[in-house]
């Protein structure tokens, strides 16, 4: 009988626990917390602790979201920052799909930051095609694991760029912007003429 008692109440805990993941993986606004990605993006998304080279995530799109996050949890994503994500305790390297999924929704949700009060030219942005698949307003991207940009802090956008035409960034769509920056042989000057346009768009 003891036994039997035993085993009802592990039982009962683990049931207590797997009811308490579920809740959890729900509640994206939670796991945003409890993964601490508060620590760094701020509480509403939008305000990074490094307020240029971490991003602005609020509004953007939940497709590209979660792929990121799995690419970063996964080590499919390594350049700039991300590997802050991985080594912060209790962060990305111990995140489920069913969370990541949960997280990404709940940032999906949140209101886009707006976007910077600069003037900038946006003939470099339409000159090397960017609105082929961001739009040209770059927050209408043609495919939903493709972010939205405008808005987003012009350092992040800029060592993104770079990242990806040299080569340090190569996950997920990334080929794509590759092949199309060498195409167009992009340098340093018209990676942050655009980076400053998009910065300057309104975030959508």
């Amino acid at each position: 009988m003891q036994l039997t008692k035993k085993t009802f109440y592990i039982g009962l805990a683990a049931g207590s626990l797997l009811a308490g993941s579920a809740v959890m993986a729900a509640d994206g606004a939670a796991l945003y917390t409890a993964k601490k990605c508060n620590t760094c993006h701020g509480t509403d998304a939008n305000t990074p602790k490094e307020n240029t080279t971490y991003p602005k995530l609020g509004g953007q799109k939940e497709g590209y979201l979660l792929a990121q996050l799995k690419d970063i949890r996964d080590s499919k994503r390594t350049n700039g920052q991300s590997a802050v994500m991985i080594t912060q305790p209790d962060g990305m390297a111990t995140v489920s799909d069913d969370e990541a999924a949960a997280i990404a929704k709940w940032i999906a949700s949140q209101p886009a930051a707006a976007g910077g009060a600069k003037t900038a030219a946006v003939a470099p942005y339409t000159a090397k095609m960017c609105q082929t698949c961001h739009g040209p307003d770059a927050n209408t991207p043609t495919v939903s694991t493709y972010p939205k940009l405008g808005g987003q802090n012009e350092t992040y956008l800029l060592t993104q760029l770079k990242d990806i035409r040299d080569g340090k960034r190569a996950n997920g769509q990334t080929v794509v912007m590759k092949a199309m920056m060498d195409a167009m042989k992009v340098s340093d000057d018209e990676a942050a003429a655009i980076a400053k346009w998009i910065a300057s768009q309104p975030a959508k």
